[in-house]
């Protein structure tokens, strides 16, 4: 049974509280380990990204089958996004003068921007691109 909307958006947003999670409790866990952090911080990140994929094409999106094709679109979106982040991200810093004029009120709200607009691209690329529903199409008898 297809689920509505909402159904689709509260799955999103679990999805990502468990992938952050995953990033954020492997990330503190392997840097016990090592102080290669930037190398930690990278293969955490896709651990919580692979959560993110695997929970939303099954129970979010509840996409059936699968392929590499489908991981690569997951993937490809997820790159795009975090370079949308990290450019607008960039412009609201730009934009509230915070280089001349620091704050963390104006560092959070291009933060929080940022992740907001990637918020938005993944759960729309992710419903209407990765994990579509192919459109029934219909044969008529003559």
């Amino acid at each position: 049974m297809a689920k509505t909307l909402k159904h689709q958006l509260a799955g999103y947003i679990i999805s990502g509280v468990l992938a952050t999670g995953t990033d954020f409790i492997s990330y503190n866990i392997i840097t016990l380990f090592t102080h290669h952090l930037s190398i930690v911080k990278a293969f955490t990140f896709l651990l919580g990204t692979v959560v993110a994929y695997f929970y939303n094409k099954i129970i979010t999106f509840e996409h059936k089958g699968g392929s590499v094709h489908h991981v690569f679109k997951f993937f490809f979106l997820y790159c795009i996004s975090m370079v949308l982040n990290v450019a607008v991200n960039q412009g609201m810093l730009f934009i509230t003068n915070y280089y001349n004029d620091p704050s963390f009120i104006k560092k959070t709200t291009a933060v929080i921007f940022a992740t907001f607009v990637s918020m938005v691209i993944n759960f729309l690329g992710q419903k209407f691109w990765v994990f579509r529903k192919p459109v029934a199409t219909h044969v008529y008898n003559s």
